[in-house]
């Protein structure tokens, strides 16, 4: 389950446009790899694993054909916000490689409550690209509309 996510993640990333989008599945497969090395019970993972998955999928669709000059737009804040979401959560997965005798006794409850954390906190990163991403979208597609001067008249009103 872990090992094929982050096979197809590292693929993609290679073939990735963006700086920011390579960086953003680095940190996501490194995720993955910790949690593949740390966490007992990978059953209750499979949620963040789709997550992974569908932040690759997003930055693919979104980077395809971008440039570095989309990043100056809603592409580069969405992104940005995204790859800190992504960073502060590779954070506490790198924290839970610590060994610590306790923990280890305790580790599937824990795990289960920092994956539900991980979770959440990736769920909310997703839904907030999406929305940057979309709304960014919409804009310029306005302003396609509008015409090269921002001409305030639309080509296709009925008088």
């Amino acid at each position: 389950m872990l090992g094929a996510a982050i096979s197809a993640i590292n693929a993609t990333k290679d073939l990735m446009p963006i700086d920011l989008a390579k960086s953003i599945l680095g940190t996501v497969v490194n995720i993955l790899t910790v949690a593949q090395l740390v966490i007992k019970n990978k059953s209750n993972f499979q949620a963040i694993v789709d997550m992974c998955e569908t932040i690759r999928d997003i930055l693919e669709s979104a980077t395809q054909g971008a440039t570095k000059d989309d990043l100056q737009g809603y592409l580069g804040c969405a992104s940005s916000r995204l790859n800190k979401s992504v960073g502060h959560i590779n954070s506490d997965v790198e924290s839970s490689k610590e060994p610590r005798f306790l923990h280890r006794l305790f580790s599937v409850t824990i795990d289960r409550d920092w994956i539900a954390t991980w979770e959440k906190d990736l769920d909310k990163a997703l839904m907030l690209f999406r929305t940057e991403a979309i709304t960014g979208i919409a804009i310029r597609v306005d302003r396609l509309a509008l015409g090269p001067k921002g001409n305030t008249h639309r080509t296709n009103n009925i008088q």
